[in-house]
């Protein structure tokens, strides 16, 4: 989300200006290498797959066109994927090596990376958006490695720094208690 503003200036000396809150979604490659994707807040599709000397970057995100887009990858030293709100699929192809970080946000996400030194950040998985007793058997599950899918394994890290561990039972009581 960002916040424009816009403000017009008449010959005569008037004026107005408005501010909006708009969401801005797309791709572009950074004059350094790094390639931005950015989703909506609904379920969006990216995949981004090796054909040959080109990366191909293929999205599918409700209310825009089918896009698909090629480009050397030779330039791209970087991936960034902000996949935003809604149930997203996000799948970097295995061939890639570069390093990819992608953020899927709130929603059901499935965010799959190659084989680069790659960041994935969850989001907030719980529907209700707090930590609260319904995550509690992800918790206790995840911390006696009991099976479990990767959902409720991004549940149990309460305190969010990547390891379900004894740690995350204080963070979730403080988040619990009233």
């Amino acid at each position: 989300m960002f916040d424009v503003g816009v403000k017009l200036l008449a010959p005569n000396g008037d004026q107005a200006s408005a501010n909006i809150r708009t969401a801005v979604s797309g791709l572009r490659l950074t004059d350094d290498g790094m390639l931005q994707i950015i989703g909506t807040e609904l379920a969006d599709r990216v995949r981004v797959e090796r054909r040959g000397a080109n990366l191909v970057v293929s999205t599918r995100m409700p209310e825009r066109p089918y896009g698909r887009v090629q480009l050397p990858a030779s330039q791209v030293h970087q991936i960034v994927v902000y996949a935003c709100e809604g149930d997203d699929r996000v799948y970097i192809h295995r061939t890639i090596t570069v390093a990819s970080a992608v953020f899927g946000g709130s929603g059901n996400d499935l965010l799959r990376t190659g084989r680069g030194n790659d960041v994935i950040e969850g989001g907030n998985t719980d529907p209700d958006s707090d930590v609260d007793t319904d995550d509690a058997e992800a918790l206790a599950a995840a911390l006696v490695d009991a099976p479990m899918t990767p959902t409720d394994a991004l549940r149990a890290d309460v305190n969010r720094d990547d390891d379900v561990n004894g740690i995350d039972i204080q963070a979730f009581i403080d988040a619990i208690a009233p």
